[in-house]
């Protein structure tokens, strides 16, 4: 029987900590043996990051999983300095565990990109190659416009501004979210052309859901649809469209439309965000049918929230790139799904093959009366439908599946290894 090899994977974020940018390790975290890695994962402790902690997230982890956890700076040391990065904090701690290890590759799963230099100085140190993977551009192109804000993140934007090539200089496979990461990467560092890159979107676990409290709502006159996820700039003209064909559907047939109820939760990072949806609710007077929640709510309340739905609804951006992962959970809720998307987005396609939702798409000239009329047109066939449940093809869905998506993931670290070797 072929050894497995060691898989050392950084996340500093990690279960029971609340955050998006941990979900591909751990929903991957029971299939690598499968495929012939054996991960131990390098984290910041808990109890030195800041958000929210969902106790169910850390009873998902195998148990035969070894975990390393290390200290970081105190927040009440670093918080005068404005650093409240938990991979900045921690970095002399992580740096020194990840020293002691031999793995046979690193993998870097996370937003935290202050972390990702650390791959290249223990590439130096001991030779052991390293995997990207990119949930989020690390650093964005200058002439955009740009997201940073302030004297903190004008000096985290220089910052990274020369962390990322250093550390590119030594990288040996990418995974990202959206293949245009990677050819943004590949036209910014020409050596990338040559190494193993793959798009790699986040996976579902079926596994969560049976976690799931499935008792039967009380019966209601009411038909509550929900979306569950951040609203990022690009998506508020999904999201208005959605309200304005809302509008609509009350003037043309009220009888049914005074029954829908719209919920939308976690539409920001920020737990002190105010709503940005409201001046339009209240310009379309809708006040008494759709709410916004900014706050993220724990993973597994966010499913809940997501199976308790008689419909959901799903947004999407402006930019023909975004995959928005968050369709794969919202498939596994098993609800009828309402989608608005660009029509380049792969999740159209997605929902199209496996016949998981009714999707609505735009093109280059963006959101206008012809897509809110058509959403609407959609929106009154579902509605006139509840409650049904969607008869999605599962065997199309299986590659967006978290065993799938971890099997490519080894496919990749293999064909790294193989490079590697190739190499010496």
């Amino acid at each position: 029987m072929t050894p497995l090899r060691k898989l050392l994977i950084v996340s500093p974020h990690f279960p029971p900590v609340n955050a998006p940018d941990m979900q591909r390790v751990r929903m991957s975290l029971p299939y690598y043996e499968e495929f012939g890695w054996r991960p131990t994962v390098l984290a910041v402790a808990p109890e030195q990051v800041e958000g929210a902690l969902d106790s169910r997230l850390a009873e998902t982890v195998p148990a035969d999983v070894r975990v390393i956890s290390t200290r970081a700076f105190s927040r009440r040391l670093t918080r005068p300095l404005g650093i409240g990065n938990p991979a900045i904090r921690a970095l002399p701690w992580l740096a020194t565990a990840g020293e002691r290890e031999t793995p046979d590759l690193v993998y870097f799963s996370t937003t935290q990109f202050a972390c990702l230099p650390l791959g290249r100085l223990w590439r130096g140190l001991r030779g052991t190659p390293f995997v990207v993977d990119l949930q989020d551009p690390w650093m964005h192109d200058p002439n955009s416009g740009g997201r940073a804000r302030g004297k903190k993140a004008s000096a985290m934007t220089i910052l990274h501004r020369h962390m990322e090539p250093w550390t590119m200089e030594a990288v040996a496979g990418i995974t990202a979210v959206t293949q245009a990461y990677i050819d943004t990467l590949r036209v910014r560092y020409p050596r990338l052309q040559g190494i193993p890159a793959i798009e790699l979107p986040f996976g579902a676990a079926k596994e969560d859901f049976d976690r799931l409290d499935r008792t039967p709502r009380p019966p209601s006159d009411a038909l509550y649809g929900v979306y569950v996820g951040r609203v990022n700039e690009d998506m508020l003209p999904a999201v208005e469209a959605m309200l304005r064909a809302l509008s609509q559907g009350l003037r043309s047939d009220p009888s049914l439309y005074s029954r829908v109820r719209l919920r939308f939760v976690g539409t920001a990072y920020d737990p002190a965000a105010s709503p940005q949806m409201q001046p339009l609710i209240d310009e379309l007077d809708l006040a008494g049918q759709v709410s916004e929640e900014p706050a993220r709510v724990p993973y597994f309340e966010a499913l809940q929230i997501l199976v308790d739905a008689d419909f959901l609804l799903v947004p999407g951006s402006l930019d023909p790139d975004y995959t928005a992962s968050k369709v794969f959970p919202a498939i596994l809720a098993r609800r009828p799904l309402l989608a608005l998307f660009n029509e380049r987005s792969s999740v159209v396609d997605i929902l199209s093959r496996c016949r998981a939702g009714t999707v609505v798409s735009f093109g280059a000239t963006g959101i206008g009366d012809e897509q809110v009329a058509a959403f609407r047109r959609e929106w009154s066939g579902v509605l006139k439908r509840l409650p049904f449940e969607p008869e999605v093809d599962w065997d199309e869905f299986a590659p967006y599946t978290a065993r799938e998506m971890t099997r490519r993931q080894c496919q990749l670290f293999d064909r790294v290894l193989t490079r590697e070797a190739r190499a010496a």
